[in-house]
């Protein structure tokens, strides 16, 4: 336990996940899915499962993503389990964007047709043109658009100045009142050493934080979605990703 104890300001409630890390559970299934989402073990351990899918129960997916190069960032995706209130399983790895994305969609079909919830800075428009094509149960944010003057949709989130603070202070307040449960060691390793540096938040030098930002975009979309704040379907703007220059 002592290897996740570190300096600085810690984000979360230390106490609830030390308490996570003494509770901790290997999963009980560690492999990849094939096409039909079936559980293959010992092929590498990329998808780790800790509750299989229940039946009437709302999955959301929160996907983070990296260059997919070694020595690099890492993919990492959350499936978060809003009738329970707990994750119930996680993507983790290195991989190209293609294979990402392929292994997105069968999680996200074997939980049900999970919504999925793709972080489209940077490299995650990748992943995003190719799951688009995979699978269709993704998330719409809600944006103003500056050519109509009116909110509109596009697919993805988007994580910037205003939305990162929110999804992470959303999260904060879930494991402050005990309304997520985590049984991940690794996870649970990464929220503990994410910190207040500076004017924000971020896992400290030497660590990761692609565990915590998937867990936390999972988390805020079952929420938005909980509240149908986003039940104003435009279909035309499914039609195509778009671009993302004009967000602050």
């Amino acid at each position: 336990d002592e290897a996740f104890i570190f300096s600085g300001t810690p984000r979360f409630n230390q106490n609830v996940l030390q308490r996570w890390l003494h509770a901790a559970q290997s999963p009980v299934f560690t492999g990849i899915l094939d096409e039909s989402g079936h559980e293959i073990p010992g092929e590498g351990d990329f998808v780790r499962i800790w509750h299989r899918p229940e039946p009437g129960h709302l999955y959301f997916v929160g996907v983070d993503c990296a260059e997919g190069i070694e020595g690099g960032d890492f993919q990492a995706a959350s499936v978060y389990d809003r009738t329970a209130h707990r994750q119930a399983a996680t993507i983790h790895g290195t991989m190209e964007a293609d294979d990402y994305a392929e292994l997105i969609a069968r999680v996200a079909r074997r939980y049900g047709t999970a919504q999925v919830a793709v972080e489209v800075n940077g490299c995650g428009w990748a992943v995003l043109n190719r799951l688009r094509r995979l699978y269709h149960h993704l998330y719409h944010r809600m944006e103003y658009d500056r050519e109509t003057r009116k909110p509109g949709l596009r697919i993805g989130w988007y994580t910037n100045v205003v939305t990162k603070p929110d999804v992470v202070g959303k999260l904060a307040e879930a494991i402050r009142d005990d309304m997520v449960t985590v049984e991940d060691r690794e996870t649970v390793g990464e929220l503990m050493a994410y910190a207040r540096l500076g004017s924000g938040t971020e896992a400290p030098e030497g660590h990761h934080d692609d565990r915590v930002m998937a867990l936390a975009i999972a988390l805020t979309v079952s929420g938005e979605t909980a509240l149908d704040e986003y039940h104003h379907y435009d279909q035309a703007r499914n039609e195509t990703v778009g671009g993302h220059d004009e967000e602050a």
